[in-house]
């Protein structure tokens, strides 16, 4: 739920729903090359997964912030199958700044 309110509120966006609705989000990232920030889908058996916020991958277990652990929004390593990564926005979209030029006078 903390990602689905983060992903409309920041980018304006409706909300995916089910965790393995995330598989149809934004661009397709290999585990191997998740950074912080992306989004990691999980496998919690038959329709039921989880999506967390990737922070860093341990080998055996990654570890995601995000929330419904719990009834509480936690930093939480997940053993589960991992059903894919996601990136909302590249790096060039997030630090991009948007400048009217033909305001500024000499």
């Amino acid at each position: 739920m903390s990602i689905s309110m983060c992903y409309e509120s920041t980018m304006n966006l409706p909300n995916p729903g089910l965790a393995r609705e995330w598989l149809k989000v934004g661009e397709v990232i290999p585990r191997e090359n998740l950074r912080v920030g992306d989004v990691g889908i999980f496998d919690r058996g038959g329709w039921k997964g989880h999506v967390g916020f990737f922070l860093a991958d341990h080998g055996e277990h990654i570890t995601v912030f995000g929330g419904n652990q719990g009834n509480a929004i936690t930093i939480s390593d997940y053993k589960l199958p991992f059903l894919g990564g996601r990136r909302l926005r590249t790096l060039e979209e997030m630090y991009t700044i948007e400048t009217d030029y033909s305001t500024i006078t000499a």
